[in-house]
């Protein structure tokens, strides 16, 4: 049976394939949440209630911050980070001790960690103006030292919310020092709303692609530049749509979510807004209707084992499958292919047409995870020679989304 948690750490990479593996070599599904907060704003039996809740979901990755958003800010045991404000090389051992406790803990449920350790985002947090000069490597010295032994922390994420431009030299230097004294903790880069890459993508402390988006073009685009600049690197959705923002549904976030893995990339990370901002409500939201379609999504990718599929960019110019009603010949439908399999994402297409030569299979609810089986349909506008297949109709949620599975 396939891992599809943090079991064997640490976590590495298959640089002949591009993508991550478990310590015994078996592909592993970056299947992210979000949870900035952690370490600060929750108590530890909020924690526990979190993490056990998220490993039942099969979350296996935890996105968050090491320090809160501002320097005279403390945890909910009124620990500050540092042992004197404004002083970033003697650090608080309280308030690490707390951060170990809850990595620790996350561990018995083989949950681990992309934390960042320092957030450079200038209009939303104030560690841009201490990350500098020695000041700033001696902090990653402490910090690396600090947390090189919890096996479970799968990576460290340079950057911030902005490209942190003036700041990549000290990023630089700081994260060949977390490879120096965390060797086997994987590096990435969060730039401003794009690819995290375009910066440092050439350089050997750069991991794998974070792609960062919230333009469904423009992702289609990060992950098609992704994969022709860096093939053998890995590549996740690290940051997009949040669930219980101001106009975005569970449909949103599963496209963003199945165009992901469909179109190559090893993971994905969902968020859920009343969690990662930690607002009254969070608790509520730990049964929140799009987590509940994670848990397919990921149970999919390791079904079908995404490892042995690549993504399918050709667009109008189709090679699988291409909506024909309405008209959307530009419009990419994302697939995953193999040389004897196809899985691709339907949203709202009504009609469309596989290639000849694909037997049939069967559709995924993306809801539900039910499977129906397809029915070829003919319609008067469209030509004869053309196999025409049509979705089963709304899936669980109501809408028209679905997953389409074909064999040769």
């Amino acid at each position: 049976q396939r891992q599809m948690c943090i079991r064997d750490s640490p976590i590495s990479i298959n640089k002949e394939k591009g993508y991550f593996v478990n310590a015994d070599g078996t592909p592993f599904f970056w299947n992210g949440d979000t949870c900035w907060k952690l370490f600060w704003e929750f108590t530890y039996e909020e924690a526990v209630i979190y993490l056990k809740d998220r490993a039942k979901k099969g979350f296996n990755v935890i996105m968050v911050h090491l320090l809160p958003h501002r320097i005279h800010k403390c945890n909910r045991y009124a620990e500050l980070p540092f042992m004197e404000q404004g002083d970033v090389t003697r650090l608080n051992p309280n308030y690490f001790d707390y951060v170990e406790r809850v990595i620790s803990f996350a561990k018995k449920l083989n949950i681990g960690f992309a934390i960042a350790p320092m957030w450079l985002s200038k209009w939303e947090q104030d560690w841009h103006k201490y990350f500098k000069g020695e000041a700033a490597l001696k902090y990653s010295e402490l910090v690396a030292k600090r947390l090189s032994h919890l096996d479970n922390i799968v990576a460290f994420i340079h950057g911030g919310y902005d490209d942190a431009i003036g700041k990549h030299d000290s990023v630089r230097e700081a994260a060949k020092i977390y490879k120096k004294f965390a060797p086997n903790v994987l590096a990435t880069f969060h730039s401003g709303i794009g690819a995290g890459w375009k910066f440092f993508g050439e350089e050997s402390w750069y991991d794998f692609c974070f792609a960062y988006t919230y333009h469904y073009d423009e992702f289609i685009n990060q992950l098609k530049d992704a994969k022709k600049k860096y093939p053998n690197k890995p590549a996740i959705l690290g940051e997009t749509h949040y669930e219980g923002n101001y106009q975005i549904t569970a449909h949103t976030i599963r496209k963003y979510a199945y165009t992901s893995v469909f179109l190559g990339n090893v993971g994905h990370t969902y968020g859920n807004k009343e969690i990662w901002m930690y607002t009254m409500f969070w608790s509520n939201e730990l049964f929140s209707e799009c987590s509940h379609h994670m848990v397919i999504l990921n149970e999919l990718a390791n079904e079908m084992k995404f490892e042995r599929f690549v993504g399918d960019f050709t667009g109008n110019e189709y090679e699988n499958v291409r909506c024909i009603m309405p008209d959307a010949s530009d419009k990419l439908i994302p697939c995953a292919v193999s040389e004897n399999e196809i899985y691709a994402y339907i949203d709202d297409y009504r009609w469309f047409s596989p290639k000849e030569k694909w037997k049939e299979g069967y559709f995924i609810d993306p809801i539900s995870g039910r499977k129906q089986e397809i029915v070829p349909v003919k319609h008067e506008l469209i030509p004869f020679n053309t196999r025409v297949l049509q979705i089963p109709g709304k899936n669980a949620g109501g809408d028209l989304d679905w997953i389409l599975y074909m064999r040769r």
